[in-house]
């Protein structure tokens, strides 16, 4: 997710996520708003959705 604000990038993997068939598997704790992004992204990180690599800015 390379130099973009942290709004672009939680767009981009809400996207991802909506894409992904593996995230229909479980349902996120929060909606998709900014007040719920670190809850979410454990839920993700947790359920093997995404891996730490995915949230690198390297």
């Amino acid at each position: 997710m390379n130099g973009k604000n942290a709004t672009d990038q939680f767009f981009q993997l809400q996207e991802r996520i909506r894409k992904d068939s593996r995230a229909i598997v479980f349902d996120l704790p929060g909606r998709f708003r900014r007040n719920d992004m670190h809850m979410n992204i454990t839920a993700l990180l947790n359920n093997g959705v995404i891996t730490l690599d995915d949230l690198s800015e390297s």
